[in-house]
């Protein structure tokens, strides 16, 4: 899987698009049953780009993978 990520680099953009909002069942079993199969860091990529799409808004600003790695304070491999 770490051959992919050569591919993308922190200049390149991104877009958040969501198709629902979702509730607070769905947010409990996402961190509670998959947290620990993924990870905390999953989550927390997950979290971070569905926070960047406020309220009514399906669509993020397009951002660059540098202001992901930033925000997470993580590598992009």
């Amino acid at each position: 899987m770490a051959a992919t990520w050569k591919y993308v680099r922190p200049i390149d953009r991104y877009k958040v698009r969501i198709m629902d909002q979702p509730d607070a069942f769905q947010l409990k079993v996402l961190s509670q049953l998959y947290q620990p199969l993924i990870g905390p860091e999953a989550i927390s990529l997950y979290f971070t780009l569905f926070s960047e799409t406020d309220g009514d808004r399906r669509y993020s600003v397009e951002k660059q993978h540098h202001w992901l790695m930033k925000a997470m304070a993580l590598p992009l491999d």
